[in-house]
């Protein structure tokens, strides 16, 4: 009798399966379709945030608030250079250059900086401090430019990781006026917010490709995106003035 119903449900399993309408060749085939992410270029797929992105950004404070972001670019037992947008040291009622400012490490103690070179058509800015107690880790410049569709980081200032860094790709490159100067700009579509102006571009690498001068225009899926000083031009600007 067990014999005869074990049949029984081997035949009613067998004509389900014949009877079934699936396409199993489409079934096959799709399991070995390839894994479109994998095939997409490197410079598209987003690595892990490297912690050291978190060591070369600095906040900016401008008349006791903070308002902007920086990048440290060179640290030594003579003082602290840090990069930043040059509107972040301007003030915006009559144009000067403020005297002074303070900037902080990861929401530490404030150190007095003086801004020791202003590009105002370049929108870059160089502060200095002699305090040399809170040394950091220096952002190394990358030997060449970003190209449209590769990886970057962006930072501005904040308490936590995930406030001051989000990530996107380089959408454009381009030769724009500004203050009556032709500059170079990225246009990157990564997601800025307000205190991200002054804050460093990085590559995949954790290399210093960009800074942040600005928002550009909204997209519905990102956001605003981001307007950055050009790698050549922030070189320029480091190799005349930076001591």
């Amino acid at each position: 009798m067990i014999t005869v119903l074990r049949k029984l449900l081997l035949f009613l399993l067998l004509a389900a399966v014949l009877s079934c309408n699936c396409d199993h060749r489409a079934l096959t085939i799709h399991k070995v379709q390839p894994n479109p992410i994998i095939n997409e270029s490197p410079s598209l797929l987003r690595p892990a945030v490297p912690q050291r992105l978190v060591e070369y950004n600095v906040v900016v404070y401008n008349l006791n608030r903070a308002n902007c972001g920086g990048t440290v670019v060179s640290a030594s037992s003579s003082g602290i250079f840090v990069l930043t947008a040059a509107h972040c040291v301007i003030n915006r009622q009559d144009q000067t250059i403020m005297p002074y400012g303070f900037i902080s490490f990861n929401g530490d103690d404030k150190y007095r900086v003086t801004a020791i070179a202003v590009s105002r058509k370049n929108d870059l800015a160089l502060l200095m401090t002699t305090d040399t107690t809170p040394l950091k880790l220096v952002a190394p410049l990358a030997s060449s430019p970003p190209k449209v569709g590769d990886f970057v980081w962006i930072i501005g200032y904040g308490a936590r990781v995930e406030d001051i860094i989000s990530h996107g790709t380089v959408a454009k490159e381009n030769v724009a006026s500004y203050h009556n100067t032709e500059t170079r700009w990225l246009l990157v579509n990564g997601s800025i917010y307000y205190g991200n102006s002054g804050g460093g571009v990085f590559n995949s690498k954790g290399e210093l490709v960009g800074v942040i001068v600005e928002n550009g225009p909204q997209h519905p899926v990102w956001g605003l995106w981001a307007s950055a000083v050009h790698l050549d031009t922030v070189r320029q600007f480091l190799d005349h003035y930076l001591p």
